[in-house]
């Protein structure tokens, strides 16, 4: 199956089953259960070995030890000082960049610079990164800390009621059209609620605390942004999900069947924060009848930050830049080849952003470049990865991606985009009609040379 044909799928199950009423104790677990499918799917796609993995800090060492150490984190926390704060904001190190000396949430450092110091909190799932200079440090807490406490509590709890209605014939046709599932895989869905379930009262135990007017979370869909968004829905906290990233048509986590007046999930963001009109209208689809959940353009903060703080001008190259956008560890032949014949001009720099998860795959992605002849000139991929992506592409003249994020940005800063997946094209097809961005899905490198030479006219290609 095609991408676009299992959330085509994922979509007819929302209307042929009661899985809107799919919940385990208080929390709706459809959302979880989606998630989990679309991505067991898609790592087949890419032959992904990698496990699934959840939101908890791998800490190494003695169990025990652990547990007295996020014992007293909790009890630590619990003699903080009560303070009604107007907004707290919660992300993981995947967010955060090297600014300015300083590793910092991009998607909230805009908010952030502007409060007041006794005015937010800033939480963060996953393991504090050694080594790194987080701002404000004392406004800052790892909520995986208290995990093992919360954890050990919940092992003397009464087991709760799963209510699936209809999940085996779900199950069956899942197996029989998108993927195979283990053969305890309710036993999975549970194991994931438990998580869930837990980072649930490690947020609630915050939000009692410091009573926020808002929380602002990113990528809803993990074990520990369920939990806090149930936490916020359960304690009538208005919750957000910022948009990080495309969430088009072929995201299963951001299109469902529309919604009913009465819709209310408690693992589903209350709000949804996008970056322009077409991602709102998007949402806008499904969710605008319901009197609880809602979407709203708000904007991209970062590209407003750094535009009005940097200075745009201040990339200095000879040569004319091409931004590539990957979403993968490595380049495909093709695009090597591209690269290889405009080489020749010697009038363009292709600057390969790597997608801040495969950071590490740096090194080889050069190493296979300079194998097929290309000189380091050619290229840039250390300052393509660490400067900020607002930046370099009002330093560009032209923005490749597959089906990044990335494509909204550039579209944003008026930078033609060549979009070169066909899960581009299906997710940002509105903005080929009209005419931000191109259809360059071709593999034959003098096509793609030529539609450069189309977009950047002031070159003789």
């Amino acid at each position: 199956m095609k991408r676009k044909e299992v959330i085509s799928f994922l979509l007819d199950i929302e209307q042929k089953y009661p899985v809107q009423s799919w919940k385990i104790g208080d929390i709706d677990m459809w959302p979880v259960f989606k998630m989990d499918v679309f991505f067991r799917w898609y790592k087949t796609q890419n032959n992904s070995n990698e496990a699934q993995k959840d939101m908890v800090s791998q800490r190494r060492g003695n169990r025990i030890t652990r547990f007295i150490w996020s014992a007293y984190a909790v009890l630590k926390f619990k003699f903080r000082k009560h303070v009604k704060l107007g907004n707290v904001y919660c992300g993981s190190e995947a967010h955060r960049i090297e600014y300015k000396g300083a590793f910092i949430n991009r998607y909230f450092w805009p908010f952030i610079s502007e409060s007041s110091e006794d005015d937010y909190l800033e939480l963060e799932y996953g393991a504090q990164k050694v080594g790194k200079s987080y701002p404000n440090s004392d406004r800052l807490l790892f909520v995986d800390d208290y995990y093992l406490f919360y954890y050990f509590l919940n092992l003397f709890n009464k087991r709760v009621i799963l209510t699936l209605p209809n999940y085996k014939e779900v199950k069956e046709e899942v197996e029989k059209k998108i993927v195979q599932l283990p053969s305890r895989y309710s036993a999975i869905m549970y194991s994931r609620y438990k998580a869930i379930y837990i980072y649930s009262k490690i947020f609630k135990m915050i939000f009692k605390k410091y009573k926020p007017e808002n929380v602002y979370g990113l990528c809803y869909y993990n074990n520990a942004m369920f939990g806090m968004h149930c936490a916020a829905n359960s304690m009538s906290i208005n919750n957000i999900d910022m948009q990080h990233g495309g969430q088009g048509p072929l995201h299963p986590m951001y299109n469902f069947r529309e919604f009913d007046l009465q819709a209310k999930w408690c693992s589903l963001p209350k709000v949804f924060w996008c970056w322009d009109e077409a991602s709102h209208n998007q949402i806008k689809k499904w969710i605008d009848k319901s009197q609880y959940h809602s979407s709203v353009n708000g904007g991209n903060p970062w590209i407003s930050y750094i535009l009005e703080s940097e200075n745009t001008k201040k990339i200095t190259s000879n040569k004319r830049i091409i931004l590539y956008t990957l979403q993968e560890p490595s380049i495909d032949s093709y695009i090597i080849e591209t690269i290889k014949h405009m080489s020749r001009l010697g009038t363009y720099c292709w600057w390969l952003r790597l997608h801040p998860r495969m950071i590490s795959s740096g090194q080889a992605i050069k190493d296979n470049l300079l194998s097929h002849g290309l000189t380091d000139d050619a290229f840039e991929i250390e300052k393509a990865s660490a400067y900020p992506l607002p930046l370099i592409l009002a330093n560009s003249v032209i923005h490749v991606s597959k089906y990044s994020g990335s494509i909204i940005e550039a579209v944003q800063l008026k930078v033609p985009t060549m979009i070169i997946d066909e899960i581009g094209v299906e997710s940002f097809g509105h903005y080929i009609e009209s005419g931000d961005a191109v259809d360059a899905t071709s593999k034959n490198p003098i096509d793609l040379i030529t539609i450069i030479g189309s977009l950047d006219k002031k070159v003789d290609i």
